[in-house]
């Protein structure tokens, strides 16, 4: 099975004109990661603490901020949009990842007897649908769910995490180009098992653009679903994928039942070998669990609780007494409130956590937009300070859209969280 014939650019110059970063092989701890090229290229695993300062962002808190000129205010402010303080669940789901992607690599490496048998399963896919299963018959490689609320950071997690890994790992040896994650999302414009498989393909061509795999494979829009896994799944082993992470999984339509689209995922994963994690909102569940069926997986592997974040959390002492202490997400508001940039300053009391919560309901994402909105609000109105009625406002006046999310999680309603 040959690619049809593309641009003249090896892989070799590729590297160079592209910034891959050539392969180089590291010492690993477990025996089976030892000798495996595709582990030993890539970036040493980290513990639980050097993670959370690969994911950390914290913009430089301006002590004189409360002197400088509005403008320069508004772009310290607008600064606080990339804020992250790595809580559990993303150190978490970081280590996970990086496991994951790791035991998927085990007995697949370039040239290998199994990256070689993984080509002639493909091709036998194509000829044939002889590796096609049904549902009660499929049993993915590796796959797991991350399911958490919107704005709780799931994509900037792992985006930020991955990015420590080169993407693109040029084997000079085997002449070959790993490529260590792909991130595709599902959108609900183009749904079905051809609009995800595309989406692959595209972001494959992204890496190696001089290959025009999106034109050989897709340009023409007559292939079959068929042939866009066979195309993908052969595209997959050539570069050695070592994580195939879907997500935004809630916009994929589906009806009760056997789901097509994720009877064919798993049969992608099957085919290739290829890890797959599935980022999606509590919306998904049903189509995860009646994939069930079809993919034996864990559903979360260790990739900790992704729900918003309680105002305090609560204990038991010594005695039996329950305690109320401060949680994660007091800490996030207090490490917002050092970058106030008001000229008026006041002290983070519990009446306006109280009031910051009300209005974000412990949605780390909407914490943040609540802070820089009502900042930027004090700013341009002249009041200089905030208050609890300022925040409110600007709850009332500009987050209009998530009224109802909020009040459906003021009320812990579930069923209208999902329709949501």
């Amino acid at each position: 099975m040959t690619i049809a014939p593309q641009d003249q650019t090896t892989y070799a110059e590729a590297a160079e004109s592209y910034g891959w970063k050539i392969a180089e092989y590291k010492p690993q701890p477990l025996p089976e990661h030892q000798g495996n090229g595709c582990i030993e290229a890539l970036e040493l695993s980290l513990d639980p603490l050097e993670v959370k300062c690969v994911l950390e962002y914290l913009p430089k808190v301006h002590e004189d901020a409360s002197t400088m000129k509005d403008n320069v205010r508004l772009q310290i402010l607008m600064g606080l949009t990339n804020f992250m303080l790595p809580l559990t669940c993303h150190l978490q789901a970081s280590v996970a990842v990086d496991a994951m992607m790791r035991q998927g690599y085990v007995g697949r490496t370039a040239r290998s007897p199994q990256h070689i048998r993984i080509f002639h399963r493909v091709a036998q896919y194509a000829r044939d649908e002889a590796f096609r299963q049904r549902h009660d018959s499929i049993c993915a490689q590796s796959s797991a769910a991350l399911i958490g609320v919107s704005g709780m950071g799931k994509t900037s997690t792992l985006r930020r995490f991955l990015a420590r890994q080169s993407q693109v790992i040029y084997h000079p040896a085997n002449d070959v180009a790993q490529v260590t994650w792909l991130h595709v999302k599902m959108v609900s414009e183009v749904p079905g098992v051809k609009g995800l498989c595309e989406r692959i393909i595209k972001a494959i061509d992204d890496l190696f653009p001089f290959k025009k795999y999106y034109r050989t494979y897709v340009g023409s829009g007559r292939a079959s679903a068929s042939a866009l896994i066979h195309h993908a799944g052969f595209l997959m082993n050539a570069h050695l994928v070592g994580l195939l992470i879907v997500d935004e999984l809630q916009n994929l339509r589906t009806k009760s039942g056997d789901n097509p689209v994720m009877s064919e995922l798993a049969s992608l994963c099957d085919l290739t070998e290829v890890p797959i994690l599935f980022v999606t909102t509590p919306k998904a569940k049903r189509i995860l669990t009646e994939a069930a069926r079809q993919m034996r997986r864990s559903l979360n592997m260790g990739f900790g609780n992704w729900n918003r974040l309680p105002a305090f959390d609560t204990c038991f002492d010594s005695e039996g007494q329950r305690r109320t202490l401060n949680g994660e997400w007091v800490e996030i508001a207090r490490e917002l409130w050092k970058h106030c940039v008001l000229r008026k300053k006041r002290k983070l009391d519990d009446s306006m956590l109280s009031v910051l919560y009300e209005c974000s309901q412990g949605i780390i994402d909407l914490t943040i937009k609540l802070f820089i909105v009502s900042e930027w609000t004090a700013i341009l109105s002249g009041e200089e300070e905030l208050s609890e009625s300022l925040v409110r406002d600007v709850y009332q006046t500009y987050m209009t859209v998530l009224h109802p999310l909020i009040e459906a999680y003021k009320r812990n309603d579930t069923a209208a969280l999902l329709k949501l």
